[in-house]
């Protein structure tokens, strides 16, 4: 039975990706997976209707859910969930007339462009697009085409050209940044429950999660640590589960505002006697 309880940890181990699991109260602290360099500005979809579209990347959790079929009171467990920040962007503007033969403009980015000089990007290139919107800031069509032209890094100036002559404009820039994003992981009761599993209350006091917040540079993919510690008296059902998520600090002096950024991770625990 013991080999064949190893031989399930081995196998859990190899398809959880960034998990691992320890056993037993005097078990070592896994070491968290080093940071990975995504640098990843789009992507193509196909739609429902087989149109193919281009949309910018945004801030992703990467795992898939984490069923745990061998814990049971007493057991303890540490795990990583692992995200991805992509620094987007859009800032919004009111053009200044166009007079004569001008057809050019500037924004002034409220963050900096980003670039990476080992991977041959340039500031241009983390712009990923500039639109003409109306004064409710809605997209809208028209048959000039704004094309980001130059950028000052120190004024965070973006020289834009395309303008139609002798008009005023509303528009906006898309682009990637170059801040760190400052995130808290949080934990949260499943709504709605999965089938088949139960919530415990006392399971927030199970899960600890970091008590810090994190600091993530752009386009990296980072793991967060979680741990799972089972009292060796507690009453659990056969399944429960519990929420992890991964919430955004937002700028400015509010400190206790936050801004989700992407879905829950949930994790389904099935616990059960270990012989």
């Amino acid at each position: 039975m013991r080999i064949l309880l190893v031989g399930m940890l081995l196998i859990m181990l190899m398809l959880s990706g960034c998990s691992a699991i320890t056993g037993g109260s005097n078990s070592a602290v896994v070491p968290p997976p080093a940071d990975e360099l995504r640098y990843e500005t789009s992507r193509t979809i196909v739609l429902n209707t087989g149109e193919t579209v281009t949309i910018p990347t945004d801030f992703t959790l990467l795992e898939s859910s984490v069923s745990i079929n061998n814990f049971c009171a007493g057991c303890e467990g540490d795990y990583y969930i692992k995200f991805w920040y992509v620094p987007i962007q859009t800032d919004y503007f009111l053009g200044d007339p166009m007079t004569g033969n001008k057809t050019t403009d500037f924004a002034v980015l409220s963050k900096g462009l980003y670039k990476n000089d080992s991977l041959g990007a340039t500031y241009l290139d983390n712009v990923y697009s500039v639109d003409f919107r109306d004064k409710d800031k809605s997209k809208i069509t028209i048959e000039a085409t704004l094309v980001a032209q130059s950028y000052n890094p120190l004024t965070k100036e973006l020289i834009i050209s395309g303008f139609p002559q002798e008009s005023q404009n509303y528009f906006s820039v898309t682009y990637f940044h170059n801040e760190a994003g400052k995130f808290n992981i949080y934990y949260e009761q499943p709504s709605p429950m999965s089938p088949g599993f139960d919530y415990v209350a006392e399971a927030q006091n199970w899960v600890k999660l970091p008590k810090f917040q994190i600091t993530v540079p752009p386009f990296t993919v980072r793991c967060a640590p979680v741990s799972l510690i089972i009292p060796e008296d507690a009453i659990i059902p056969d399944k429960f589960e519990f929420c992890v998520g991964v919430a955004e600090a937002a700028s400015g002096t509010g400190g206790g505002v936050q801004q989700v950024r992407g879905l829950q991770e949930r994790w389904l625990v099935s616990c059960r006697e270990v012989s």
